[in-house]
């Protein structure tokens, strides 16, 4: 089985004094989905810049699809970049471009398609998102769920194989949370992406995302394992975050039914 992410031994810190990753190491099979979790500050989002080559660590190895990202040219590394969409946890849209020129522009940028290509793909996607009524729109005309939509829409336009996800639920209310991971299934399953690596604070999101849990807490890796094995396992911090976060209220709005039609939360 080949490797997504492969992180040999990594250290980073950006205070001397406070490490924010010590040596560590995990893999991230191809075909696998993972939600990396932890608490807030714990270093998932540098794990995530990381990963994608916008950070590089102060020593250990980090391979994307088998490639060692520090040996890599920009030529190279942008090629590396065509294979994989990043939704970031502040949606890193771009705000003078409306909705559909947001994913116009990761087309040309990333893929080269020409503007019939284009077309047909924004149909596509903005439709799958429950977006096109929005296709005019500018960012900052958005609700938060609307955002988070389109930055994972302008992630998958590209036909990406695996996804990264910085937060995708931070700042949203339970219905809207629920309502982005029912589409974001949907649309994963509908594009054929094969990994899906989430990272989220939200325990209970994680856990709905992926079925296989990676825990960060003070800088080091303490369970790599399917979350209903850290559950069903003995006592630890890792056991403790989930089984706090996870309780029943959390998890049943992740269940309820909700109309095919998504609202604009």
């Amino acid at each position: 089985m080949s490797h997504v992410v492969e992180f040999s031994d990594v250290n980073f810190h950006y205070d001397p004094g406070k490490k924010i990753l010590d040596n560590v190491s995990f893999v991230i099979h191809e075909h696998q989905s993972v939600s990396i979790m932890g608490l807030s500050g714990c270093g998932k989002s540098t794990v995530l810049s990381l990963m994608i080559g916008l950070l590089k660590p102060l020593s250990g190895q980090i391979k994307m699809l088998g490639q060692d990202l520090s040996s890599l040219s920009t030529k190279r590394l942008s090629s590396l970049y065509r294979e994989i969409g990043v939704g970031f946890q502040q949606g890193g849209l771009l705000g003078r471009h409306s909705v559909q020129d947001n994913l116009r522009f990761a087309m040309e940028k990333v893929r080269g398609w020409d503007k019939n290509e284009q077309d047909l793909r924004v149909d596509r996607f903005l439709h799958q998102m429950n977006l096109w009524h929005a296709r005019d729109l500018y960012p900052h005309q958005l609700s938060g769920g609307m955002k988070r939509r389109l930055s994972i829409a302008r992630a998958l336009c590209t036909d990406p194989k695996t996804m990264f996800l910085d937060n995708p639920t931070a700042g949203l209310d339970p219905i809207s949370s629920r309502q982005l991971i029912k589409v974001f299934d949907s649309v994963k399953n509908m594009n054929k992406v094969l990994s899906v690596v989430c990272f989220t604070s939200h325990v209970d999101v994680g856990m709905k995302m992926a079925a296989q849990s990676l825990i960060l807490h003070n800088g080091q890796i303490i369970a790599d394992k399917p979350w209903k094995d850290i559950l069903a396992g003995p006592e630890c911090f890792a056991k403790e975050l989930l089984s706090r976060k996870a309780v029943r209220s959390s998890t049943d709005w992740l269940d309820l039914p909700i109309s095919d039609s998504v609202g604009d939360g």
